[in-house]
C-alpha cells in the first residue's frame, strides 16, 4: 500500500510539473455500488475525459449515454485476458437483447490503466460529439450496469452475460472544476469533492488514481 501511495504522489507531481496552460473544465461524478465514473469536459478541445474506477471485482462494466437501454450508445468495459489492458466496446441496442457492436469503434483514446485483483482504474478521452452519442454540458442522463462474469473473448463484437445489476444516474456537467495553472507550484487540481464513504483504503487509492488521470489527460494541455 505504501508503494501504491508513493506511485500516486509521483504521478501527481509529474502531471503538475508538466503543466503549460489551462483549459476551461467542467464536470461531475457518480458512484454506483460497483464503480465510479468521473467526467471532465474541456470546452477548448471539445473533448470529454471519463475515468472509471471499479470498487469490486468485475466481469464487465457498462456505461450508457442516455436514460434508456434502447437507443443511446452503450460502452461495455472489461479487463482483457492479459490482465494488463482494458477493452471498450461501443454498442447500441435496438431491443432488449445484447447490444450490437457499432461498425465505427474509433474516437476513443485510452489512457494509462491500473489493474489489481480484477479491479481497474483508467481514463479514456473522446470528442464530445460522435456520430452515435453526444456528451456535453447539456447531457444529463446516464446508465450504469455491472456483471461479475467476463465477456467470452477480447473482441469488439464478443458475447457476454446479462448484467447482474443496473441503474440510472444524473450529472450536472456544467459544474466548473478547478484547473492547474501555469505556475511552478500549482495549488489546485480538478476537485470533485470527497470520495464516497464506505470504501476500503484500496478503493480510495483507486479513485485517487482516476482523479490523477483527469489531471494528466484533461486538465493539462501541453503546448504545441
Amino acid at each position: 500500500m505504501t508503494n501504491m501511495r508513493s506511485m500516486i504522489w509521483v504521478l501527481l507531481l509529474v502531471a503538475l510539473a508538466a503543466t503549460r496552460s489551462s483549459a476551461a473544465l467542467t464536470g461531475d461524478y457518480y458512484c454506483s455500488p460497483f464503480s465510479c465514473f468521473y467526467f471532465t469536459l474541456d470546452s477548448v478541445k471539445q473533448t470529454v475525459t471519463i475515468s472509471v474506477a471499479s470498487t469490486v471485482s468485475i466481469g464487465w462494466i457498462g456505461l450508457g449515454f442516455g436514460k434508456a437501454m434502447i437507443g443511446p450508445e452503450l460502452n461495455v468495459i472489461w479487463i482483457k485476458n492479459d490482465n494488463k489492458s482494458v477493452m471498450i466496446s461501443r454498442r447500441k441496442a435496438t431491443n432488449f437483447q445484447i447490444p450490437k457492436a457499432l461498425a465505427n469503434q474509433t474516437g476513443l483514446i485510452i489512457g494509462k490503466t491500473t489493474i489489481s485483483n480484477n479491479q481497474l482504474a483508467f481514463s479514456f478521452t473522446r470528442p464530445q460529439v460522435l456520430p452515435d452519442s453526444t456528451v456535453n454540458t447539456a447531457t444529463k442522463q446516464f446508465l450504469w450496469s455491472y456483471a461479475l462474469n467476463k465477456p467470452a473473448t477480447d473482441t469488439i463484437d464478443t458475447t457476454f452475460d446479462r448484467h447482474d445489476a443496473k441503474g440510472e444516474f444524473s450529472l450536472d456537467l456544467t459544474k466548473p472544476l478547478a484547473t492547474a495553472t501555469a505556475t511552478s507550484t500549482p495549488t489546485s487540481i480538478p476537485n470533485f469533492g470527497p470520495p464516497p464513504t464506505g470504501l476500503t483504503v484500496t478503493d480510495y487509492m483507486t479513485i485517487a488514481h482516476g482523479i490523477i488521470m483527469f489531471v494528466a489527460l484533461g486538465a493539462l494541455v501541453p503546448s504545441a
